[in-house]
């Protein structure tokens, strides 16, 4: 039998008990980050909660949290815009945001997706 000094089980003691806290600052940087690279701002205590939760609990990745705020309404929603400005110089109405909303969400339309049905339609025809 291997004896080990006290000293070294009671560090090993302590690096396990701050691992989840560790662990639990490193998933908020990678959220903290996540957030501002895909929506340009911090994520609030709530959402630091929830997305600390998936990938603690569910093990998701830094590039989960990056995907599913792609997915987010938050980012769609400009995006489609910066789409028609892009395309069509003007704002998207109301419900073209709703049916490109859709396209998105439901269909898994990407926005060089959208692009192409803008450029087919007569306004982008005549762009």
């Amino acid at each position: 039998m291997i004896r080990r000094p006290a000293l070294w089980l009671a560090a090993g003691l302590a690096v396990l008990a701050a691992s989840p806290l560790q662990a639990g600052s490193a998933h908020d940087e990678a959220i903290r980050s996540a957030f501002q690279e895909v929506l340009g701002r911090d994520p609030a205590p709530a959402e630091i909660s929830t997305y600390r939760a998936r990938m603690m609990d569910a093990g998701w990745s830094r590039r989960q949290v990056v995907r599913a705020l792609h997915r987010s309404d938050e980012y769609i929603v400009p995006a489609i815009g910066r789409v028609f400005r892009e395309t069509l110089g003007r704002e998207p109405n109301e419900e073209e945001i709703e049916l490109y909303h859709r396209r998105v969400k439901e269909r898994g339309w990407t926005y060089a997706q959208i692009r192409r049905a803008l450029r087919r339609t007569d306004e982008g025809r005549r762009r």
